[in-house]
């Protein structure tokens, strides 16, 4: 921070730090950066994902071949995947 500035709130900061479709959305900032972070999720598929799933327990219940309905297939592979592995290797 500079010297002399206020402290800005907690939403001017998220503000700042987010575009501008994450602030026109129906959607917390914080839990799309999660779904975006996840291989397979791209920046335009997540909003789809958002609208079909109520939480990331309810993605991680589909069948691969519901997340191809949806998908590509190279995609809904690679979230399948790292949702179902084991990451405490």
């Amino acid at each position: 921070m500079k010297k002399g500035a206020d402290q800005p709130d907690e939403f001017t900061a998220a503000r700042i730090g987010a575009d501008s479709d994450a602030l026109n959305s129906d959607y917390n900032v914080v839990p799309q950066e999660v779904l975006q972070a996840i291989p397979g999720v791209t920046a335009y598929n997540y909003r789809m994902i958002m609208r079909r799933v109520y939480c990331l327990k309810d993605l991680g219940d589909l069948l691969p071949a519901e997340l191809q309905d949806w998908l590509n297939e190279k995609p809904a592979r690679e979230l399948y995947n790292f949702l179902h592995k084991d990451h405490r290797k």
